[in-house]
């Protein structure tokens, strides 16, 4: 195979492969500002999901798979996929704060 071949191959398949992952989900109702996160375990390449409650009511809902969790889902062969999920409160719902969400 040709060098030049090979270096365009290469870039196609890194490019056609390589990137981040990201859904937001947005509601009608107004933001408060507040947002919680924390780390959400899918399986099977995002088949199987574990289920969270929302710690409030939310707002806006993001889930991202980012360089770290990409890695990971490459290492598995996309048996464990970790994302990241943030919630944004909306107005005049507080987060009951407990198990592992973290305030931002």
């Amino acid at each position: 195979m040709k060098p030049s071949l090979l270096v365009a191959a290469t870039l196609s398949a890194a490019l056609a492969t390589g990137g981040c992952y990201r859904t937001v989900v947005k509601t009608n109702k107004p933001r408060s500002g507040v947002v919680v996160e924390r780390w959400s375990h899918t399986f099977i390449g995002g088949l199987i999901g574990s289920e969270h409650d929302a710690p409030c009511d939310p707002a806006v809902v993001e889930a991202r798979l980012g360089l770290i969790g990409w890695l990971v889902a490459a290492v598995t062969l996309n048996i464990w996929v970790p994302l990241t999920v943030e919630i944004e409160c909306a107005a005049g719902s507080e987060p009951a704060m407990g198990g592992s969400w973290d305030r931002r």
